[in-house]
């Protein structure tokens, strides 16, 4: 008994013991995390205070910050009959931001584009009209990236089933307008106007208001005002670009025609809907955009408004045959030039269908469809069109729903943010096609090119009286410069001062021969720089293409070799004979292995071409590398 009851004693002390070792561990970690998270409040509290005070001391140097001062726009340049209400931060009412805290905010925008590129994004004026879901991302990036001025049109709020694709919308933003929620979100980002103004227009983009919404000359008279400029203001202030982010047709055919008489460049989106491969994504110009039902519908429509006549009348004058002319050549010029339109679309085929008409819908499309048998004069926007009026956002628009993976308007807005910056900072880059090209059509194409140039080689060798097969093996392995052979030509005389005023650099007086400067992997480059396309025509894949070089007094690099269709090639050497040569001797193509050249017939067919033409090609062959890999 005396056993079993020191048995138990021991057991109870030691239970008890274990319970106060317990007790005392907790008390502990209880006491640690609250003077833990004292400490943090202590220090937030300290950090919150030196950035307030930061934001509301007065800037240093003033008069300089003050210099070059992007301004509020004011709301005078609205018209009081209109239903859009601009919306925008006050500078009156928003604190400083101090510049130390923008430059470091901006500072690996800074990195990747220099401080001439900052400069140019900070003096950029941007209009996106669309706040959806790929609008609002690229208004995000835009003002990210440190653009001066934004203007944002949409007329739409925002809804609970947008919330999987707007950039910067919450909860707490539905039934607010689109744009609204943007300014929101710009000025939690950079609350200083001299920095970053994003203006919202809560109104429709249509063609009676398109006017007043494009309209700057307000916002340039607020800017000198601010900015104290002596300077005489700007007749016709412009865009720097516009973003094209609306999801109708004719709508988005009206904004880029009137962009492309304003003389303002164009981005477009495509269609984002029941699509989700990002893998098919590209950037090119309207006429290359495939597998697309958007842009197949935005080219006719397109067409149909430049091509018809603003006014019957015109039709009966004398010259009309000219003016379609005209009209013709502008469709295909502003459907092949990326650099006024550029498009991004994608190449997958639509992998989900718009959603059916719920019960509601339908019933309302057969009492409509009733009414209309009964009275007899029913409109046209009898049927589906008076189901869109009593269910759609406006007149006229789409009710099916749309099915919309989040992720792709999202890419897609971010793309077009990406064309605008890195053209704003004149750091473009080069899309690749979405043709892609194979190994054969590679090896024939630098092949075609080597025999060209072999044969080159040899007519200037011959013009030069150079046949020492040293000397000769010498260029063909090293390469050298030569003179044009055309001192003794009369052709040449008669020809010099026009041939001297088009001179393009140094080289201009000399031919340069010797081996070829590219490979294989250059060719497909080159392919991507010219997207598929004669440089000259426009001309797409369907032909047979070759690379030629663009300036003969200089190495045959990817900076100076271009795309010819057979036809343009033709025309190209063929130039060069009438530029030279006037007499009745027959045409020698450099290319060609038949009569020796005479003087005056060597190739200088980039002289031959439209000066329009020339300094487009001369453009994108700026932006080339010398070398693919480099």
């Amino acid at each position: 008994m005396m056993a079993a009851s020191s048995s138990s004693k021991s057991s109870s002390s030691s239970s008890s013991s274990w319970m106060a070792m317990a007790a005392a561990t907790a008390t502990g970690i209880m006491v640690g995390i609250t003077v833990t998270v004292i400490c943090k409040n202590r220090l937030d509290n300290h950090a919150t205070n030196n950035i307030n005070n930061n934001l509301h001391r007065p800037p240093r140097h003033h008069a300089k910050q003050n210099r070059g001062m992007l301004p509020q726009p004011q709301n005078q340049h609205q018209d009081p009959s209109s239903s859009s209400s601009p919306s925008s931060s006050k500078p009156s009412s928003l604190p400083r931001f101090p510049l130390e805290l923008r430059q470091e905010q901006l500072s690996r925008h800074t990195l990747f584009f220099g401080p001439d590129g900052m400069k140019r994004l900070q003096k950029a004026r941007i209009c996106v009209v669309g706040a959806g879901g790929v609008g609002s991302h690229t208004v995000c990036s835009l003002i990210r990236a440190g653009i001066g001025y934004v203007r944002v049109i949409d007329f739409d709020q925002v809804s609970l089933s947008s919330l999987n694709r707007h950039a910067c919308a919450t909860l707490a933003h539905v039934g607010t307008p689109k744009t609204t929620c943007l300014v929101e979100y710009a000025q939690q980002l950079c609350p200083d106007s001299q920095y970053l103004v994003v203006e919202g227009r809560c109104d429709m983009y249509t063609a009676e208001t398109s006017a007043q919404l494009l309209d700057l000359t307000a916002v340039v008279a607020s800017q000198e005002q601010q900015s104290s400029s002596t300077s005489s203001p700007t007749p016709t202030p412009k865009w720097d670009w516009i973003v094209d982010a609306i999801d109708d047709v004719p709508t988005k055919a009206h904004l880029i025609y009137t962009a492309w008489k304003m003389g303002v460049r164009v981005v477009s989106c495509m269609g984002a809907g029941g699509k989700a491969d990002f893998t098919r994504l590209h950037v090119s110009d309207l006429q290359s955009a495939s597998r697309d039902p958007l842009a197949s519908k935005l080219r006719q429509c397109l067409k149909k408004q430049i091509l018809q006549p603003q006014q019957p009348q015109q039709q009966q004058q004398q010259g009309d045959n000219n003016k379609t002319n005209n009209n013709n050549n502008n469709v295909e010029e502003l459907f092949q030039n990326a650099e006024q339109l550029a498009i991004v679309f994608s190449s997958e085929k639509v992998v989900q269908k718009l959603a059916d008409l719920t019960p509601e819908q339908k019933d309302t499309k057969s009492s409509l469809a009733a009414s209309t048998r009964t009275d007899g004069q029913g409109s046209s926007s009898s049927g589906s069109g008076g189901v869109a009026d009593e269910y759609g956002a406006v007149p006229g628009m789409r009710i099916r729903v749309l099915p919309v993976l989040g992720t792709l308007p999202a890419i897609m807005g971010q793309s077009l943010a990406a064309w605008v910056l890195t053209e704003l900072a004149e750091q473009p880059f080069q899309p690749v096609t979405g043709e892609r090209v194979g190994r054969n059509v590679r090896n024939k194409l630098i092949q075609k090119l080597q025999t060209r140039e072999d044969r080159f080689l040899r007519r200037m060798l011959e013009q030069h009286n150079i046949t020492d097969p040293k000397r000769v093996e010498q260029y063909k392995k090293d390469g050298g410069f030569l003179q044009w052979p055309l001192s003794s030509s009369s052709a040449f005389h008669q020809n010099q001062n026009q041939i001297q005023q088009e001179k393009t650099d140094e080289h201009d007086d000399k031919v340069w021969i010797g081996p070829l400067q590219i490979d294989a992997d250059d060719v497909e480059y080159l392919m991507e720089v010219w997207r598929n396309r004669c440089a000259v025509t426009g001309a797409r894949l369907g032909t047979v293409l070759e690379l030629v070089r663009w300036d003969e007094g200089r190495l045959s690099t990817c900076d100076n070799l271009i795309l010819l269709s057979q036809h343009a090639k033709q025309a190209w050497d063929q130039t060069t004979a009438d530029a030279k040569a006037t007499t009745t001797t027959p045409a020698t193509h450099p290319s060609g292995d038949d009569n020796k050249p005479s003087d005056g017939q060597l190739p200088i067919g980039r002289r031959g071409l439209d000066p329009q033409v020339r300094r487009k090609i001369e453009a994108r062959l700026a932006t080339c590398r010398v070398d693919s890999r480099a």
